[in-house]
């Protein structure tokens, strides 16, 4: 009985004594937070491409999300620079890349943006500019009213001012309004191809772009018209215009370009004799045409002797 008794107290001493030492049972593992879902991130802005046709060639406007630059495709061309859209009004600004001519023919316009896709010319916007050329071995500037209708001519240390007609880039004088006529009317004698880089280059008011009478044209999806001086003429859209030599010696067609790059031609005997020739723009390497001329065209031009020699 004693032993029991004595048990009984041993084992309520052990029990104060754990709660004593604060015994606690062993504690589950923490579980871990839930990884939070990410917020969906929002579409990145997207260009819109808008389409239209000049002088009937399609050309697609592809318009940045901010609408303050643009990559326009042009005749198998692509051009570059910024923009500015005001009341979906496309004004086009500088360029960056590609051709400059086709950069300055696309800002003659402004563009209203539709919301079919497709881009309306909306009439032009300021057109008018200052150009400097070399007359007779004298620094000229012509400075060229908004309107393109009337323009004042710094040459020789006198100035003279009068109206003038701009067609597809081509300057031509008018009337007089001030000045001294002998120098308005010399200025007049030629026509005057407004380039983009801001220079002038010297034509002839009564021949071709280049001053010479055609002799004749070929056939092919761009315009080539041979003169009697020995020029040329490309034509391509009214977009790319370049001019150039030729010569013909010996049944061999030569085709030199602005930049000294020669072309040349041959007579096919297996397609009636028909004379072909393979041109490529200065404006653009991709820009090629094959070219022909029936023998009916061709030979009348040029004469039998297989040699042609260029009118004064």
């Amino acid at each position: 009985m004693k032993k029991k008794i004595l048990a009984l107290l041993l084992s309520a001493v052990m029990l104060l004594a754990l709660a004593a030492c604060g015994g606690q049972p062993t504690p589950t593992a923490t579980p871990a937070p839930a990884t939070p879902t990410p917020a969906p991130s929002e579409p990145a802005a997207e260009s819109t491409v808008y389409t239209t046709v000049i002088n009937d060639a399609d050309v697609t406007f592809t318009l940045a999300a901010d609408q303050k630059s643009i990559v326009v495709d042009a005749m198998g061309m692509t051009v570059e620079g910024t923009c500015e859209v005001v009341d979906n009004v496309l004004t086009i600004g500088e360029q960056t890349s590609g051709n400059a001519q086709i950069w300055a023919s696309l800002g003659k316009n402004q563009y209203t943006l539709n919301a079919d896709g497709t881009a309306t010319a909306a009439g032009g916007a300021s057109a008018g500019g200052v150009y400097t050329t070399v007359i007779n071995d004298a620094d000229v500037t012509f400075t060229l009213a908004d309107d393109q209708k009337s323009i004042v001519v710094d040459a020789m240390g006198m100035t003279v001012e009068g109206t003038c007609e701009v067609a597809d880039n081509v300057l031509t004088f008018g009337e007089q309004t001030s000045g001294n006529a002998q120098i308005w009317a010399s200025l007049g004698k030629n026509q005057y191809t407004l380039n983009a880089d801001g220079t002038a280059a010297i034509g002839s008011a009564e021949g071709q772009e280049s001053g010479g009478e055609e002799l004749f044209a070929w056939e092919g999806f761009a315009a080539l018209v041979f003169n009697k001086d020995g020029t040329y003429n490309f034509n391509y859209n009214d977009m790319v215009k370049e001019s150039g030599t030729w010569k013909w010696e010996n049944w061999t067609l030569t085709v030199t370009d602005a930049n000294g790059t020669e072309m040349t031609g041959s007579v096919d005997s297996e397609d009636n004799n028909a004379l072909k020739l393979s041109f490529t723009a200065i404006a653009n390497s991709e820009l090629v045409v094959d070219f022909t001329a029936a023998s009916s065209v061709w030979g009348p031009a040029l004469g039998a002797s297989g040699t042609y020699a260029p009118a004064d």
